[in-house]
């Protein structure tokens, strides 16, 4: 059974337990009632806060299952990527946690990493290069992931990132960090040389954006690519 109301309203968030021992939320202004709160709703909640010691004791005492979809497009690890949680990115990771997991849109994290959409209310979406790094250095991320759109065409990681740079060309305080990340794939020591080459046919034929035409270097013939 839900708390009982008291004299004074509760503020919304407020958790209380019943007497059986379940826990209750306070829902928000506009629906003001008590809602079950749920583990999964508390492991949700603590990662979006990037509360380490929450989460680990979630999956370590509480059978949080760190591979469990949120919905049908996040998972814990994505959703702590989106907000940039380097910490909980490592500790999900050691503690299971699946980078190639492809969710219901078809992206892996590090396509999330690269977009750096945040699931939140106040929707922002700076680019998450250090998300990108962690990610990298976890032998199960696959840098030459390709997401299918279902749309009839495939976009690439690396191909992603340049469209993601390009895209913030005029916004310097996205674009430095879209530029690192793509330097990042460049760099990666598995990354496919044919899809590098065809991306770099991809920057070639952009007509602004030319720090991106740097580290591409596409003013040198394709074949010294390989």
């Amino acid at each position: 059974m839900p708390p009982q109301t008291t004299a004074q309203p509760e503020k919304p968030g407020t958790i209380r337990e019943d007497k059986d021992g379940k826990r209750w939320i306070m829902g928000p202004e506009t629906n003001p009632k008590w809602i079950r709160y749920t583990k999964a709703q508390e492991f949700v909640d603590a990662i979006k806060k990037g509360s380490l010691p929450k989460v680990s004791r979630l999956v370590e005492t509480e059978g949080m299952n760190p591979n469990n979809m949120i919905n049908k497009f996040v998972t814990p690890l994505i959703l702590a990527t989106s907000y940039g949680h380097t910490q909980l990115i490592k500790y999900l990771l050691k503690a299971g946690a699946n980078p190639g997991h492809k969710t219901g849109s078809g992206m892996t994290v590090l396509f999330h990493a690269i977009d750096g959409r945040t699931y939140n209310e106040d929707y922002v979406d700076p680019p998450r290069p250090e998300c990108v790094k962690l990610l990298l250095k976890d032998p199960r991320t696959d840098v030459n992931a390709v997401w299918d759109t279902g749309r009839g065409s495939q976009i690439s990681v690396l191909s992603w990132a340049v469209l993601k740079a390009d895209s913030s060309a005029f916004r310097p305080d996205n674009f430095e960090k879209r530029l690192e990340v793509v330097e990042l794939l460049l760099s990666h020591k598995d990354l496919d040389k044919a899809e590098r080459l065809k991306v770099h046919t991809q920057v070639a034929a952009m007509k602004h954006n030319a720090e991106l035409k740097k580290l591409f270097e596409v003013t040198k013939p394709w074949w010294s690519l390989y």
